[in-house]
């Protein structure tokens, strides 16, 4: 397409482009006004054309930069602004028993089904208390009490010992559950932030993947044992 530098026309389509910073709006040219404004280097666009008529936009691009024709997506800043700076970062929920070395900085230590922040390179695990989640992925945006739908309303704050609670982190796409009596972790909720979910838009998504225990070898073991039982009944 043929557009000036900045207002201007794109010959190829009949369109005038309207250019400010991260917006431009794009109008058609009437085709019976096209030798008059439909060429580069003619005049600009009216705001009423002269039938009467007022042009109306028929795009709108929000891009990166001044230019909407030499816009690029812009990188995904996770070591930006503070408060995006942990924003999709990479997640592991590892669901075997035992937590590496690089995730602790020390030997494997058998544990629970954890999480792993790469970037932060921090580890929280199923049985942590609420004191070691919030050392390790800072304060909570919100504390929300799970309540019993047998018990009525508590109504106060002051009236939640004993009941099950969330730490919310919406910015990283997590929610960790806490037993209300012994203050640790029972459950990690990510969200991926699917819309028409009831919590679309609520929380960033969770970046997060799956890392499998290895399978079990359970082949081979039925394998030797036929292989000792086919041993045995021609020893005997």
């Amino acid at each position: 397409a043929m557009t000036s530098d900045d207002d201007g026309i794109t010959a190829t389509s009949y369109t005038y482009t309207i250019q400010f910073s991260g917006v431009a709006f794009e109008f058609p040219i009437p085709a019976h006004y096209r030798d008059l404004y439909g060429r580069k280097g003619s005049v600009e666009l009216p705001f009423e054309l002269p039938d009467g008529t007022v042009p109306l936009a028929q795009r709108v691009y929000v891009h990166a930069g001044l230019d909407v024709h030499a816009a690029t997506p812009p990188p995904l800043a996770l070591h930006g602004h503070p408060a995006r700076r942990l924003a999709f970062e990479p997640v592991e929920v590892r669901l075997n028993s035992r937590v590496s070395a690089s995730a602790e900085g020390g030997g494997e230590v058998a544990g629970r089904a954890s999480l792993y922040f790469s970037e932060s390179n921090a580890v929280v695990k199923l049985g942590d208390s609420a004191q070691d989640v919030m050392g390790t992925l800072g304060a909570p945006a919100g504390v929300f009490y799970k309540q019993d739908a047998a018990q009525p309303y508590l109504g106060s704050l002051q009236d939640t010992s004993g009941l099950n609670y969330f730490y919310n982190y919406p910015s990283r796409g997590l929610d960790v559950l806490f037993d209300g009596e012994s203050h640790r972790a029972t459950k990690f909720i990510l969200h991926t932030n699917f819309p028409g979910h009831h919590t679309f838009g609520q929380y960033e998504r969770c970046n997060f993947s799956l890392v499998l225990p290895p399978p079990s070898n359970s082949a081979a073991s039925t394998a030797a044992a036929a292989a000792a039982a086919e041993e045995r009944a021609r020893a005997a």
